[in-house]
């Protein structure tokens, strides 16, 4: 009790966390925008957007891509 400790994370493994966590949802809202959009108009760039975003989060829980976005690295380590 009383003692000082340190929370160390390796700066790639917070970038590549913010990535998956912000990075993969708004690619997903943009490219279902525009395919919407190029299909069919301004209702289907807000469907499309609606869309891609649901589908950006299903594939943040698949197993590959967190494999992908996760090292050995990730996790924080107290010194």
């Amino acid at each position: 009790m009383g003692e000082e400790v340190t929370v160390v994370v390796d700066d790639h493994a917070l970038f590549r966390g913010a990535v998956a966590g912000y990075g993969l949802p708004l690619l997903g809202l943009f490219l279902g925008a525009t395919l919407g959009a190029a299909l069919a108009g301004d209702l289907g760039s807000m469907l499309g957007a609606a869309g891609g975003l649901v589908v950006s989060w299903g594939l943040q829980g698949s197993r590959r891509v967190r494999e992908f976005f996760s090292g050995p690295d990730s996790e924080p380590r107290i010194r």
